[in-house]
């Protein structure tokens, strides 16, 4: 997963590794809105969780200096923030997520990977807190 107004989308494309955002301000599906808006609450939101799972998310690009995007205000629901913006508001603060481990960093990119056990289906199909 990625904030794609940071260079990494040719990177995943020149790889061949799957992306989830070709776009900086989102897909426009509600799934990729969500995981934009509340990433860095992966280790409490059952609803990112979910979607971490089913769009099988194991590692997160984030650069903390891509460029800035403007937003035109409520044209995104998912960020009230200020215009322009240089980082997605769920892809803050990852160090402080549990299951979230900064596997690489360069300037001010960092690559995290997503816990293995948080992909697994909760016992019973509901996931825990």
């Amino acid at each position: 997963m990625n904030s794609a107004n940071d260079g990494s989308t040719y990177l995943y494309v020149y790889d061949g590794i799957p992306v989830v955002n070709v776009s900086p301000l989102g897909s426009g599906r509600p799934d990729t809105d969500t995981l934009l808006a509340r990433f860095n609450r992966l280790d409490t939101d059952q609803d990112v969780r979910r979607i971490v799972r089913d769009l099988d998310i194991r590692w997160v690009y984030v650069d903390a200096e891509a460029p800035g995007i403007g937003v035109v205000q409520g044209g995104y629901p998912w960020y009230t923030g200020p215009s322009p913006f240089t980082l997605a508001p769920g892809l803050t603060g990852l160090d402080a997520v549990t299951g979230l481990d900064r596997r690489f960093t360069s300037g001010s990119v960092s690559v995290y990977e997503v816990d293995p056990s948080l992909l697994a289906p909760a016992a019973g199909g509901v996931d825990g807190p």
